[in-house]
Order: C-alpha cells, then structure tokens, then sequence
C-alpha cells in the first residue's frame, strides 16, 4: 500500500517474511530433505487470521496424509504408470470429498504425484519427510501469527464506528445549520458523504466477521463481540435514515415552514452541538449521554406538524419534508440513545 508517497508494508507481509526466516533456519536445523516445502506451506498458511491460518494449516495436512497414503499404496502396486497416475489423482479426491474436506483437494493430488513420480530411494522416507516438513511449515506460521502482533479486528472495528458515528452526527449538525441560516438546501447533506459512512461501516463489518472466527475457536476471544454486532447494526440503521432525509430534502425547504419551528429547531441544534464529541460517550463509552429530552421534544414538533392549525396554510410538500426530517431525526437519536445506554451498562 502507498500512502503519502510511502509504501506502507503491513503487518501480515512482516509476519510473513519472519515465517519464511523461521522455516528456512528450522529445516536446516533439523536437516529436512525439503525445505520448500516447509517454507511455501509457512507462506501459504499465514492468512488475515488465526482461524484461517489452522484451517489452511489443517487443509494441507489432510490432504498431504491422504495424498502420501494412495501415492504409496500406487507406488507398491504398479510404479510410475501413467494410467495409474491418472487413477491415483481420481482416487485422491474421491477420498477427500467424501471425508468432506473439499478444501484439501489441491494438495492431496498435489503431494500424491509427488510421492508417486518419486523412484529415487527411499519413497516411504520421502513421503515422512514431506509430510513432517508440512507439518513444520504450519506450525511456524500459525506460532508466528498468534505470537506476533496477533490480528486485533475488535480495535479496527471499534475505529470505524467511531469515524462514521462522529459523521453521522456532523451531519445532521450540518444540516440544522443549512436549514437556519435560509440557505434551505441539503449542501451539508450529499450522497457521497453518505456512501462513505456505509463504506466504513461495510469494512467495519467485514472485520466483525474475521473477529467471528477468532471468537469459535476462543483464540483472543473479546467479550465485546455480540455488542458491538449489536451497536453496529444500530448504526446501519441511522444511515438508512440519512438516505430518507436525502430523498425528501433535495429541493430547497419553504422559509415559512422553517419559521414556524426556528426556535425548536435551534433548541435542538444546541443541543447536538454541546455532543460534538458524540462518538467518545457512545463508541469508547467515555462520558455519558441521555438524549432522552430532545426526542421528546421533536415527538411534540410532529404532533405540532400533524395536528398544528396553521399547517393547512403552507404547502403539503413543504410540511412533508420537515415531518421526514424530524422523524427520521427522532429515529436517529433513539438508536444513539440505546447505544449510549448500552454502553453505561
């Protein structure tokens, strides 16, 4: 990655290369026939998790043991025949898919024609050496990503809710300020702004499921899981909010409508100001925050704007687009106030 003009290498390329060092060091160490072998399965197996790194691991060994195991019993019955190639390739995955283990494919055809074109020496001693070299590979490299800057998703998660909770918020802070001040148009409010927060919140995401698969095997198992599955969801939620105040609020709003509910509208606007730092109390739970009040007081505007006298004066569109706007706000502050109340817990 370049950022700045620098390349930025990541953590998972440094553990890679220490896996490599490792396994090159230990095979010659202990005098293994197959160092390659060693370090490409210690390449391969490091993977953006810990879980991914054992299942790969275990996908290699199952097929490596079932590879080796027909490649032999071949090898004793008819050597290097290219017919019984082909069989012992049929044979291989037709064991593999029936124990289940798809994934292990690969490597068992993979191994078992190495072990069967070998004629030179001792093939019972190749096929332990491979398999042991495999074995080694994989312990290196799943050491290697538990003991090394394991991968810590719940943190990356956690930075990606704050950054879109902290925009979230800005936003509609924004947008009372567009709406009072009479430039009565949705600037503070674009769809790219939007679609950025749902990109944040998709990748935070995408890290809650690698957290899911450390959470099975209980490897760094974070007690803050569920919950932030939980306030994760909440904050989808907002931004489909969002996506609703943009759909009724793309022209500019009647300065009529807008007086009728000025000092209402500034009263909450205040209010969001004095939580700029909405995203310390809700995501990293650092202060408290009761948002209780200001639902209520946008619940009364919408009775006011349902049940007022003087709506009928003013155009349905216009009346439409501030009741959208403050429900979907009320609806906002509810989930901040049940992620915030969460939080306190």
């Amino acid at each position: 990655m370049i950022k700045g003009g620098i390349m930025k290498i990541g953590l998972r390329t440094i553990k890679t290369g220490i896996a490599v060092s490792l396994s090159m060091l230990t095979a010659d160490v202990l005098g293994i026939e197959s160092p390659f072998i060693v370090i490409i399965t210690s390449i391969i197996t490091i993977q953006p998790s810990i879980s991914d790194s054992w299942k790969i691991g275990l996908n290699r060994i199952l097929g490596t043991f079932i590879g080796a195991f027909v490649g032999i019993l071949l090898l004793l019955i008819y050597p290097t025949n290219f017919l019984f190639a082909g069989v012992g390739v049929i044979i291989v995955i037709w064991i593999i898919n029936k124990l289940g283990w798809k994934e292990s494919v690969i490597i068992g055809g993979i191994v078992f024609i190495s072990v069967y074109l070998y004629v030179e020496g001792n093939y019972f001693y190749h096929t332990l050496n491979r398999l042991l070299a495999t074995i080694i590979g994989i312990t290196i490299a799943v050491s290697v990503n538990y003991f090394i800057y394991p991968p810590a998703y719940i943190e990356k998660v956690t930075t990606k809710m704050a950054s879109a909770t902290r925009k979230i918020w800005n936003i509609h802070i924004k947008l009372f300020d567009s709406i009072l001040e009479k430039k009565h148009s949705i600037e503070a409010l674009s769809q790219e702004e939007i679609c950025s927060i749902e990109k944040e919140l998709n990748e935070a995401t995408d890290f809650l499921i690698l957290q899911s698969k450390e959470e099975r095997i209980r490897i760094y198992s974070n007690n803050n899981y569920k919950e932030k599955q939980i306030i994760l969801k909440m904050l989808k939620k907002t931004v489909e909010y969002l996506h609703n105040i943009y759909g009724v609020m793309h022209e500019e709003m009647d300065e009529r409508v807008v007086d009728l509910y000025r000092e209402d509208l500034e009263s909450i606007k205040r209010v969001l100001c004095e939580h700029k730092d909405i995203e310390q109390k809700m995501v990293y739970n650092k202060g408290t925050t009761n948002l209780l009040n200001e639902i209520k007081h946008i619940s009364k505007i919408k009775n006011r704007i349902k049940f007022g006298k003087n709506v009928n004066l003013y155009p349905t569109e216009e009346i439409v687009k501030m009741f959208v706007w403050m429900n979907n706000l009320e609806e906002t502050l509810s989930k901040f106030n049940i992620i915030a109340e969460r939080q306190e817990e």
